[in-house]
């Protein structure tokens, strides 16, 4: 450029898992009388609300909790979960201390940076004697194959007793 002459400077910042206030500075450097510049660039990323607000490194949960609400107790329920992997590695997940009446299982089985999926949960109350609200802890085991992260997923159902048939008229 030419002196007295103007032109644009250029600068982007990559908002993706940064949410909230953000102070970036910029040094410019030229042959000027005022030889460098300093630009600062500040903002605020504001997360989209709703969105896979739980996580574990970068695997991202809509939710960290999977509710079954009330379900009989002769009855196999399924709920799914999105996912995503934000990371720039595939990831796979593994859960442990599942009770015997919980199924879960991370769908596909390995996720692929960028991708979404799901954890699909299987409450079986045939399995499950206890005739009431069930709130069960289980851990999710997130693996980019250098390094294991863990986090709690929150599984809950009410269990009610299934009412007998009457035979006969009404």
């Amino acid at each position: 450029m030419q002196p007295g002459e103007t032109g644009v400077i250029k600068a982007a910042y990559d908002v993706k898992n940064r949410p909230g206030k953000f102070n970036k500075k910029i040094t410019v450097t030229s042959n000027a009388s005022t030889p460098i510049l300093k630009i600062q660039i500040s903002g605020n990323v504001i997360p989209i609300p709703g969105i896979f607000r739980y996580e574990v490194g970068d695997f991202k949960v809509k939710s960290q909790n999977v509710t079954f609400r009330k379900m009989q107790n002769n009855t196999v329920k399924t709920v799914k979960r999105e996912t995503r992997n934000d990371g720039d590695k595939p990831i796979t997940v593994s859960f442990e201390n599942v009770p015997s009446y919980i199924t879960l299982n991370a769908v596909p089985d390995t996720l692929l940076p960028g991708t979404k999926g799901n954890i699909v949960a299987v409450y079986d109350a045939n399995k499950n004697a206890k005739l009431r609200f069930n709130n069960d802890i289980v851990i999710m085991v997130v693996d980019d194959g250098e390094t294991k992260q863990r986090g709690k997923l929150k599984v809950s159902a009410t269990i009610l007793a299934t009412k007998p048939k009457l035979k006969g008229k009404k």
